[in-house]
Parts: C-alpha cells; structure tokens; sequence
C-alpha cells in the first residue's frame, strides 16, 4: 500500500448517491450510483436494497485496487441517508460527518485554482437547522442559501439563510413544498408545469417557449428582501401550487403548451432575479473577484449566464456536479484538505488569467 493518505468522500441525500476516492490529494475515482444501477437518480422503491449490496463506495475501491482498510479517512454529509453508511463504522478507521451545504461549497471551493473565493450554495433544502430561534411547529427548518467564503484550505459560512419544509399530503403528496427556497420554489414550479421529481432542467429548456404573461401574478408571490434573500411562505407556494390548474383545465394541447411554457418563463425568471439578488449580498460581504458556486440551483445554467453577464465577479468556478451527487467530492476534499489539513497545492492567483 502506498504511504499517501486515502480519504473516501460519500454523498447524496435521500437520492443522487456517489463515492470519490482521493491518495495523496489527488483524485482516483468518482462515480454516482444511478450510473451502477442504471435508474436515474438512484431513486426507487427498492434502492436501499441494491445500495445496502453494492454502492459506489465499492466501485471506487474495486476500480483502484484498494480495500476498506486502507482508508484512512471517510467523509459524508449530515443528510445522507443512513442505510447509505451503515457498514462504514465497522470497516474504517474514522468516519466524519459534515453539514450538507459545507459538503457543496467545498465541492465548488476546493477543487477550484483559487486561492480566494466568495462561495454560494443554493438547493431546495439542505440540513436541518437548529439555529433557528422560533421554529414552526408543522415544518421543518432547513438550510436553503448559504453564504461563505474559501481562502486557502479554509471555509467560512458567512450567512445561512433558512426555509421550511411542509408536509407533502395537503398537496397531494405530489410535492414536498419548502418555503423561502429559491430551489423549492423551482421544484413548485417544476410540478406546476406538468413534469415530475427531479425534472428541473425540462423546466427550464420550456421556458424560452413562454411569454412574460404570468410574470407579474407569480412574482407577487415572492419578495426579494435585505441580505440577499427569498421569501415565498406556504400561502404563497399553496396559490402557486394552484396555478397547475390554468392549463389542466384546458382541452386544446397547443393551449395547454402555451399556458405551460409561459409559466416556465416566469418561474424561470424569478429565479434568475433571485440568484443574481443573492449573489450581490455575498459580492458585499467579500468583495471577492471570484466566485465558487453549488447545490442544484447551480445547475440551472441560464441563471448562471444571467449571473456572469451582470459582472458582479470577473472570475467563475460551477462545480459540474452541483446537485447531491457532487457532496461526494466536496466531502472529499473537505476530507483531505481541512480535517487533515493538507495544503491546496493547485490553487494560484486568477488575476492575471483573464
């Protein structure tokens, strides 16, 4: 075995499982599990059952010759879903566990070639949050936006911005609503429009289809307010919620398209205005020049273009795999470069590259 340090990153949620697997820094392998089990997502009835078998954790190995006991160090993030580690404990010699929204920012920070970087990480919901002094009895506080700053090895969480979830019956349990969220707001709205779990990227590739019709009704369901944030509360969701009714009700299927797209585009556009409002509040709080960004909102790349054409940051780092599965990587390096503290070798000034 090589005397280089091994550290396994674990990620996902409750679906979008990976493992990255990390000698000496560098990184040897990396898989997401729907791409071993061939269902998108690794989301189905029965999944814990084939992942509680064989995951990507043992693909990594298998793929680098390496067994449980040469790792030195596994990282995972606080949401992932517990039959996902469960041999893990018996196996390893140290197990971590970190917040979900850190296992994001670091997956956009830490592989990047900066050497300083404001860092936005925007999903649907991440950790629970127990910071919250007043917590809604029917809901479930979580992390929906977090602020933070990178610079060196280090993370810094500047601001955390919090919504909450609701239970999916009231809905039908079609969907599991979380208010205050940029990216709950999306998924909303993704069902809103006709698609389904996980069908984000549909929503926006409608979008250029649509007019601006529906643009002022749903923008005021939300507010865009001080430090950055969101805010859609559960009656505003609730009328959203309703707005599937427009083109439901209709019989035409050129119509129902129409109202469908225009819905799209007006969601879309909410949420362009919102990361771009949010990213002003961190370019204040850093005055960085760079910006790392992660959590499946940053996957909606006609925002991120929105973004880069206001010129708030003159320099960019998407980590590819900003949904759940990329918390593998961040957990990784997260892993490697701050639990044992190893220097960023690779980072380097960006000021000069344009």
């Amino acid at each position: 075995m090589s005397m280089e340090p091994i550290v396994m990153g674990i990620g996902g949620s409750i679906h979008d499982f990976s493992s990255c697997l990390l000698q000496g820094g560098e990184m040897k392998c990396c898989i997401e599990d729907e791409r071993l089990l061939r269902r998108k997502h690794a989301f189905y009835k029965g999944s814990s059952y084939d992942l509680i078998k064989y995951n990507a954790s043992d693909a990594c190995l298998d793929a680098t010759g390496l067994t449980w006991s040469n790792l030195d160090l596994v990282v995972g993030n606080d949401i992932l879903s517990k039959f996902y580690y469960h041999r893990l404990q018996s196996k390893v010699r140290r197990f971590e566990r970190i917040n979900h929204h850190l296992s994001h920012a670091a997956s956009a920070f830490l592989p990047s070639l900066f050497n300083e970087a404001a860092i936005l990480t925007i999903d649907g919901g991440g950790s629970n949050y127990e910071g919250q002094e007043e917590v809604e009895s029917v809901a479930q506080p979580l992390e929906v936006c977090t602020l933070g700053y990178g610079n060196g090895n280090k993370i810094e969480i500047l601001d955390t911005q919090i919504g909450y979830r609701y239970d999916a019956r009231p809905y039908s349990n079609a969907i599991d609503p979380v208010t205050d969220s940029i990216g709950g707001f999306y998924g909303v709205l993704t069902y809103v429009c006709g698609f389904s779990f996980h069908e984000e990227g549909k929503t926006m590739g409608l979008a250029p289809y649509g007019t601006s019709r529906y643009f002022p009704e749903m923008m005021k369901l939300v507010r865009l307010s001080d430090r950055g944030r969101f805010e859609c509360g559960p009656e505003q969701i609730k009328r959203l919620f309703e707005m599937r009714t427009l083109w439901e009700r209709e019989l035409d299927e050129d119509r129902q398209f129409a109202i469908r797209a225009d819905l799209a585009w007006a969601g879309q556009c909410i949420v362009e205005q919102a990361v771009i409002h949010a990213a002003s509040h961190l370019k204040q709080l850093t005055q960085s020049d760079c910006l790392c960004m992660a959590g499946g909102v940053a996957l909606n790349s006609v925002a991120n273009y929105k973004l880069y054409k206001t010129g708030l940051f003159k320099h960019y780092f998407i980590q590819p795999a900003s949904g759940d599965n990329g918390t593998s990587i961040g957990a990784a390096y997260y892993g490697w470069h701050v639990i044992m503290n190893q220097p960023r070798w690779q980072a380097r000034s960006v000021v000069n590259h344009g």
